[in-house]
Order: C-alpha cells, then structure tokens, then sequence
C-alpha cells in the first residue's frame, strides 16, 4: 500500500509509479496533486506487467487533469476506483468493462463529457455507481438493471435524456437513488418503490410528467423523496400515509391537484413538508397536527381556502409555516 491521503503532498504522479509490481492500494487523496494520471499504472506494454494487482485506485479530491487513462482497463483486480472531485476531463474508457472485479466507480465531479458507456452492463460486482456533477448525456442505459448487487446510483447534474429505465427496479438493493438535475422526461417507474431496501429517492429538477403511482405506498424504507421542479399531475396518493419513516417530502414546483390527502399524518417522522407552486385545493386537513415532528410547511402558491385548524398550535416543533398566494 502507497498511502499518502490528506497532506500537502503536490506535483504530478510520476510515471515510475508503474513500477510497483506489487502495489495493490495507491491512496493520495484529499491532497494537491496535480498533472495526469500516468498511463503506466496499467501499460503492459512489452516485459512490464506494470500494477497488475492494484485493486484500490485512490486519488479523489486533488487537481489532477487529462483524460482517464484507457490503461486502466488492463488493471484487472481493481475493486475501487474514486477519482472524483478532480478536473478530468474526456469519456468513461470502454476498457472499464473488462474489470470483472469491480466494485465502486467513483468519478463524480469532474469534466467527463461522454454518454454512459454500455459496456456498463458488464460491470456485475458494482455496488456504487457515483458519476455525479459532469458533463454526462445521452440516455441512462437499461443494462443497470443487471447489477444485482449495487446499493448507491448517483448520477445527478449531468444532461442525461429520456426516460428512468424500468429495468433499475431490478437492482433490488439500492439504497439510494440520485438522478436529479438532469432533463428526464416519462413518468417515475412503479418499480422503484417494490426496492426493499429504498431510503433516498432524488428526482428534482428534471421534466418527469404523469402522476405520483399509488405503489409510492409500498415503500416502508422511505426517508427522504424529492421530486420538486417536475411536470407530475394528479393529486398526491393517499397511500403516502403508509411511509412512517418518511422524514423529507418534497413535491414542490410541479402540477398537482387535488386536495392533501387525510392520509398524510400518516407519515409521522416527517420534518420537512414542501408543496408548494402547485394546483391543490381544499382545505389544511386537521390531521396535520398529528405530525409532531412538522418543522417547516410551505403550501404557498396552491389554490387553498378555508380558516385554518387551530390544531396547527399543537405542532410545537413547527418554525417555518408559508401559505402566501392561496
């Protein structure tokens, strides 16, 4: 192991890295590197093996620029890679696919302008998959659905088009979905919400349209669900009251209608309540002030009438309650 994180260390990685034959972790991250990754980490050109047995590529969080070396495809144990928060720049190399071994591919926040390369199916080992903060496009690829083992899908702020593939229910131990800030249009698939292990669904600011599926109920794992700044119609299921863990609600900037549903105080631990620049109507149901842990409440720029509950005086951990422009 080269394990040099969290220093002052700067300068570029020197191409005589390669000749560690038997490095399996090089750690500098969090540091002041700067220059290229060396393609002579994985160059197995003529008699040099080169780091055949890396197997954690450590290098997030410095100043490193360039492309992705297509080399480190020949590093054939390589579990992990985090590269993230550099300045790289170029595509995903389709070499990747050979790394049968591969676990986390962490190459959020940088410069990386390419479409998701389909040679991304197979990856069969990958439990995360952090492309975050890029320069991303295209369509999100339907051979996710074939890892069957991946926890953690980032693939926020990039230009990715089309619809959420189906197939991503089929990863039925995802955790945590983040695919906002994208122009993803369809609707959200019903899917999503029969994954068991579910906590963290993020869909905000992309152009998801149809209606909120009533499926949302299934979700017991929920903690936090955001699919503001969206096209969604319809009114806001009912079965929504079944998500007691449920701790962050936001359906803010779409096209609801209809009335919030009596079943809502159903969601007892949640904190934060966003539902505003919409279409709802009716009244605040009283059962609001079953919430006890309600802290802030934005329903402003609905069509809501009617006096307001003085059970609302109950909610003694509410700080923040808008109702302009009803």
């Amino acid at each position: 192991m080269l394990g040099i994180a969290e220093t002052s260390i700067s300068g570029s990685i020197p191409s005589t890295i390669g000749n560690l034959k038997k490095l399996q972790t090089l750690s500098i991250y969090t540091s002041l590197l700067s220059g290229p990754i060396p393609i002579e980490i994985g160059d197995c050109t003529g008699s040099l093996e080169r780091l055949k047995n890396l197997k954690n590529l450590l290098l997030w969080q410095n100043s490193l620029v360039g492309v992705i070396p297509l080399e480190l495809g020949n590093c054939l144990q390589l579990g992990l890679i985090d590269i993230s928060m550099n300045s790289l720049t170029g595509v995903i190399p389709v070499t990747f696919g050979k790394l049968g071994s591969l676990q986390e591919l962490q190459l959020s926040m940088n410069q990386i302008s390419c479409s998701i390369p389909t040679q991304i199916g197979n990856y069969k080992s990958l439990t995360h998959i952090e492309l975050a903060n890029n320069e991303i496009t295209g369509t999100i690829p339907s051979k996710i659905g074939n890892f069957e083992n991946l926890t953690l899908l980032f693939l926020w702020q990039n230009h990715l088009e089309g619809s959420i593939p189906s197939s991503v229910s089929n990863c039925q131990n995802l955790e945590a979905i983040d695919l906002s800030q994208n122009s993803l249009t369809g609707l959200i698939p019903k899917g999503l919400f029969n994954l068991k292990s579910l906590n963290k669904l993020l869909l905000l600011g992309n152009v998801l349209s149809n209606q909120l599926p009533p499926e949302i109920g299934n979700r017991s794992s929920l903690i936090r669900f955001r699919a503001n700044d969206n096209h969604l119609i319809g009114s806001i299921p009912r079965e929504i009251g079944k998500l007691t863990k449920l701790n962050f609600l936001d359906l803010g900037s779409n096209r609801l209608t209809g009335i919030i549903p009596l079943e809502i105080s159903g969601c007892q631990n949640l904190t934060f309540l966003d539902l505003h620049s919409n279409s709802i109507i009716g009244t605040l149901p009283a059962s609001l002030d079953k919430i006890e842990s309600l802290r802030l409440f934005n329903i402003s720029e609905n069509e809501i009438e009617g006096p307001l509950s003085p059970t609302l005086g109950s909610l003694v951990s509410l700080n923040k309650l808008v109702l302009r422009k009803n």
